[in-house]
């Protein structure tokens, strides 16, 4: 029996086209974890002057615990994420301070400082709050390439993430001294160029990544000033 050229070509091309639409529906979903990873920091360098004061961290239980969950296309999946971005930022918060200041960094699980003795030198609050993460990955194109073989769809996405979060530091009655916002900004995953898009395991690890060096950048910055404020009220200290 003699197969018509023209309706196995038909036939093909409509399994092709079938493939491309489950392809670009989204029929298959996969969640893929993500937890405190420490060799995502990049290493850091005490500094020469650090100052002798300890560091309390004080954190809610509900920040420390913080996850937040977001979700992306790739091919005919669609896959998600889940951040532990409470814990990144404890552990970006512990490497930072402890570059600032030589006396210890330590995490009590509290909004504010209970009331104590003081301490020489006296060990400083510094509150973490209002942590918020969100990343989005978008498709900013996608072309259906009609070739049974070499064909398929192709893709531009755009990945982004972004970290912000409140700083204060707080004596030992629960009175604010001192607070600064922190915000990341919207931040674009560079991964390496990929005609074709990149695998589920490979945009995980992108959030992953840029969780954790969002969060130390926004903490190291965040120490700086925080010493910065701690010189400057000695040196008035001094001038009283």
């Amino acid at each position: 029996m003699r197969t018509n050229p023209r309706s196995m070509n038909c036939r093909l091309w409509a399994v092709f086209l079938l493939g491309a639409a489950l392809m670009l529906s989204g029929c298959q979903q996969f969640a893929v974890p993500g937890l405190l990873d420490k060799t995502l920091f990049p290493a850091t360098t005490p500094s020469v002057t650090r100052a002798p004061n300890p560091i309390m961290i004080l954190m809610s239980p509900a920040d420390a615990a913080l996850e937040t969950t977001g979700s992306g296309k790739a091919g005919a999946f669609t896959w998600h994420t889940t951040v532990s971005i409470g814990s990144i930022v404890e552990a970006a918060a512990l490497i930072s301070f402890a570059t600032e200041f030589a006396g210890g960094v330590t995490v009590q699980r509290a909004q504010v400082a209970a009331p104590a003795p003081l301490t020489v030198p006296p060990t400083l609050s510094v509150s973490l709050a209002n942590i918020h993460y969100e990343y989005r990955d978008d498709v900013l194109y996608a072309i259906l390439i009609p070739l049974p073989v070499v064909g398929g769809v192709v893709e531009k996405r755009d990945m982004t993430s972004r970290l912000t979060a409140d700083v204060r530091i707080i004596d030992e009655h629960g009175t604010v001294l001192w607070k600064r916002s922190y915000d990341s900004g919207h931040e674009r995953w560079k991964p390496d160029y990929s005609f074709r898009g990149y695998s589920i395991d490979q945009k995980a690890k992108g959030v992953q990544r840029m969780a954790h060096q969002q969060a130390i950048q926004l903490l190291t910055q965040a120490a700086r000033d925080v010493r910065d404020w701690f010189e400057l009220e000695k040196r008035r200290e001094r001038i009283l």
